[in-house]
């Protein structure tokens, strides 16, 4: 019966994975992506680079989206 749960909750978590990959990344999403990619590269001066080319909102917004992840 607990192999049957376990088996069930991993079905539903791949299920919910696969659905996040298959769905469209917004603006934000993509920039956060892109931020946190030059973050684990150790790349400081090119994350202050793209930081300083966006708009002061969007930087909240990918800021906010970090945060929360």
């Amino acid at each position: 019966m607990l192999e049957h749960i376990a088996t069930s909750v991993l079905r539903e978590l791949l299920g919910q994975t696969e659905a996040r990959i298959n769905e469209p990344k917004t603006d934000v999403e993509e920039k956060a992506d892109q931020l946190m990619r030059l973050a684990c590269s150790g790349d400081k001066p090119g994350m202050e680079r793209l930081i300083r080319s966006w708009p002061e909102n969007l930087a909240r917004e990918v800021h906010a989206l970090i945060e929360k992840r």
